[in-house]
């Protein structure tokens, strides 16, 4: 997956893999992308790539069921678009 905010790639070529039953952080120094990737597996953001999630293609889910399989506890609230 690839995040973009208009023509400035943020995110390039991201490939991750999450194990049920485990922790996983992200780490890494300010402005390196983290709340970017997690913005655009929530499709928050603009994004080119698949992601899945229990092996389906999250863009095939309408955003109700997307919202029932999978959502995101941010420190602030995202400020939708104009």
């Amino acid at each position: 997956m690839s995040v973009s905010y208009g023509a400035a790639s943020v995110v390039v070529d991201a490939n991750v893999e999450l194990t049920p039953g485990t922790v996983t952080a992200l780490i890494g120094p300010n402005g390196s992308g983290k709340s970017t990737l997690l913005r655009g597996i929530c499709r928050l953001a603009d994004t080119t790539g698949t992601v899945t999630l229990n092996g389906d293609d999250t863009s095939a889910l309408s955003p109700r069921a997307f919202a029932k399989r999978l959502t995101i506890l941010a420190q602030q609230r995202p400020t939708p678009a104009a």
